[in-house]
C-alpha cells in the first residue's frame, strides 16, 4: 500500500458511485474498497451534520438507503479480490436492509403494529446481533491481501481505482 491521498478518497468514491453503482462481478482492490467506504462515510457524515442542523432524519435515511448498493457491491468486489464468494456480503446487507426499513417505518408511524412487532418480540435484537457477527466477520475478509494474479473470480484489479481492460 502506498501513501494515504484524501483527494483519491473522492475520486474514487465519485467514480464508484457513477460507474459502478451495483457492480459485484469485479475484483476491488484493498485500497479502493477502503477508500470508497471513507467517502461513504465522509458523505453520510456530512449528510447527517446538515440532516440535524435543519431537524430533518429523511435525507439521513434516504442517503444510507442510496449506499447500500455500491456498499455492498464493493463488498462483494473485495470478497472476490480476497478468494471468497461475492454473495457472502448479504449476510451483512440484508440485515441491514431491515433494521433501515423498520427504522423508516418507525421514525413516520411509530405505532405500527409491525414496528411494535419487531421491536417487542426480539427480532430487532436478533438482526443486529446478525449484522454484527456478519460485519465481523466480512471486516476480517475485507481487510485481507487480495490474491495475487488471476483468482477464480477475475483478472487482479491495479491500482487505486483501476479501471478492468475493456474486452
Amino acid at each position: 500500500m502506498g501513501r494515504f491521498e484524501p483527494l483519491a478518497v473522492w475520486t474514487v468514491f465519485w467514480r464508484t458511485i457513477a460507474r459502478h453503482y451495483y457492480a459485484p462481478n469485479r475484483r476491488v482492490s484493498r485500497t479502493e474498497f477502503w477508500y470508497f467506504v471513507l467517502g461513504a462515510i465522509a458523505a453520510s457524515f456530512l449528510v447527517a451534520i446538515v440532516s440535524g442542523l435543519a431537524d430533518l432524519s429523511l435525507p439521513s435515511l434516504i442517503v444510507g438507503l442510496a449506499l447500500l448498493p455500491p456498499l455492498a457491491g464493493m463488498g462483494s468486489g473485495r470478497l472476490r479480490d480476497t478468494g471468497h464468494n461475492g454473495l457472502l456480503v448479504w449476510t451483512l446487507v440484508l440485515p441491514l436492509l431491515l433494521m433501515h426499513l423498520f427504522w423508516v417505518g418507525f421514525v413516520f408511524s411509530p405505532f405500527n403494529p409491525l414496528n411494535l412487532l419487531w421491536i417487542t418480540t426480539g427480532l430487532a435484537t436478533i438482526t443486529k446481533t446478525i449484522a454484527l457477527i456478519a460485519f465481523v466477520a466480512l471486516v476480517y475478509f475485507w481487510v485481507l491481501p487480495g490474491t495475487p494474479g488471476d483468482n477464480r473470480y477475475g483478472a487482479s484489479p491495479d491500482g487505486i481505482g483501476a479501471e478492468p481492460a475493456a474486452a
